[in-house]
């Protein structure tokens, strides 16, 4: 997720300014992420121990962030005609999402996580927008609306927001 999401603000950073002094360090970032892909789910692992090792969870946001920034270097880069291009790696994440973390109407936490989070359903929607999963976001967002939105009266009015996880009874003020 952190390198990922260093790898998309650059991205960012060249699209808006349209100076590539970063390009390499994005594809140096999107190269050490690579071997985090699981061989056979097509997702990123969670990242390394300080051993080396690679540690084994897999996160729906994690994935998500990782998607964007591959697809955006890609984008920038160029198509690349290697097995692990960067574009081929973004669409082995985006297959991986749609089989291995989402869940009828909703996104899982992560692989063999069940637990439900409005993190991984909010992100997971522009997520499946951006794959032109139209009915399926469509879905998630009326997933998020019957099970995370929360209101709460009393008599100094209303306050209306989202919980963080489902069952939980406040609103998440982060982010």
């Amino acid at each position: 997720g952190t390198l990922a999401w260093v790898g998309l603000a650059l991205t960012h950073y060249q699209k808006v300014t349209h100076s590539f002094e970063f390009l390499n360090m994005a594809s140096r970032i999107g190269r050490q992420l690579i071997p985090l892909l699981h061989p056979d789910l097509g997702l990123v692992r969670l990242g390394y121990r300080a051993d080396g090792t690679i540690r084994s969870g897999i996160s729906t946001e994690h994935n998500v962030d990782a998607y964007f920034f591959f697809r955006d270097l890609s984008q920038l880069i160029g198509p690349d005609p290697e097995p692990d291009g960067f574009g081929k790696v973004a669409d082995k994440i985006a297959d991986g999402i749609l089989q291995h973390l989402w869940a009828r109407d909703h996104f899982k936490r992560g692989y063999n996580d069940d637990v439900i989070v409005l993190d991984a359903q909010s992100w997971g929607g522009i997520f499946l927008l951006s794959r032109n999963e139209n009915e399926k976001a469509q879905t998630v967002r009326s997933f998020i609306e019957n099970r995370f939105k929360r209101l709460f009266r009393w008599d100094g009015g209303v306050v209306t927001g989202y919980a963080p996880y489902v069952g939980d009874n406040f609103i998440w003020l982060e982010g």
